[in-house]
């Protein structure tokens, strides 16, 4: 009886667990037709959109066919194209790109000397004078001087100026400054190299039809003459960096000593030596103050013995 009994039980929970698997297995199929479901609707909808791109593909391809078809050439417009070459003596009308790209290079070539070409300006300096107590002197008007100014763009980093004046009653003309300018030097450097004004103050920089007074000051006229200190040489400006932020501009120059007043070396190594500090502060939003100090030395005879040392502030 036991036996019979082991048996039922056995055979029982082999249905049981039968019937459980066969639960599972159908859940597990149950999910399987759901996930395969969604990959055929996201297949579709991939079909749908690529016939859609297909149709409007090939409908620009169609507007190109035919726009291409519109603008062939009939053998009626071959024909009268070469009749006309053949009456004005012309190539074919094979000639036409290497004659646009011809245009095109020459243009360019054109552009470059362009961008050459200087500006030019033009400045007079044009006086009246009443004369109080008519002694040697007459009322009248006195054209002091005209100057002519070109500046060239070589490239973004280098540029040429050239001033040239023209002095009445005898109609002289006179080279006031021509040099040359780089900017694209390393460490904040500026050089300037040809016959240029000094950069000595603020005053000697100033040609003559652009000075704020009718006459220059005395002190100047007689440490550098009438002219004032215009030399030729080399030019060297370094832009300080500085934790104020402030513009700090330090210049070192070697020119020939030819100044006739202070510096009238007779070698032709009589070296003059410039150098000259400008200090720009912002005091407050609306108002600036400009410090500079200036320096200069030189031999002034033509033994070479003795050296003058000229100094400046100016403010």
């Amino acid at each position: 009886m036991l036996i019979p009994k082991l048996f039922s039980a056995l055979l029982i929970f082999l249905i049981l667990s039968f019937s459980q698997c066969l639960v599972f297995g159908q859940q597990e199929s149950q999910k399987l037709e759901e996930e395969i479901k969604k990959l055929i609707e996201k297949v579709a909808e991939l079909e749908s959109t690529v016939s859609a791109l297909k149709k409007h593909l090939g409908s620009g391809e169609t507007e190109i066919s035919s726009q291409s078809d519109s603008s062939a050439k009939t053998p009626v417009d071959v024909e009268l194209e070469t009749r006309l070459s053949a009456e004005l003596g012309a190539e074919p009308a094979e000639a036409t790109e290497p004659i646009q790209s011809s245009r095109t290079s020459s243009g360019r070539q054109f552009g470059l000397f362009q961008n050459m070409n200087p500006n030019i300006g033009v400045i007079g300096n044009f006086l009246g004078h009443k004369v109080l107590d008519n002694g040697d002197f007459n009322d009248g008007f006195t054209f002091a001087e005209s100057e002519i100014s070109f500046r060239m763009i070589i490239d973004p980093f280098a540029s040429a100026d050239f001033f040239i004046a023209i002095v009445p009653p005898e109609e002289t003309v006179e080279l006031e400054e021509a040099y040359l300018t780089y900017l694209a030097l390393p460490f904040f450097l500026k050089a300037k190299l040809g016959f240029f004004r000094t950069n000595f103050g603020k005053f000697n920089r100033i040609h003559q039809p652009e000075r704020p007074f009718i006459d220059s000051p005395l002190i100047f006229d007689h440490y550098f003459g009438d002219e004032g200190l215009v030399e030729s040489g080399f030019s060297l400006s370094w832009l300080v960096p500085n934790p104020w932020d402030n513009l700090i501009d330090l210049t070192f120059e070697i020119t020939n000593g030819q100044n006739e007043v202070s510096f009238d070396g007779g070698d032709s190594d009589d070296f003059l030596y410039l150098l000259h500090l400008k200090n720009f502060f912002d005091l407050t939003p609306n108002a600036t103050l400009e410090l500079g100090l200036s320096g200069v030395t030189g031999v002034n005879d033509p033994a070479g013995k003795q050296r003058s040392f000229v100094e400046g502030i100016d403010l």
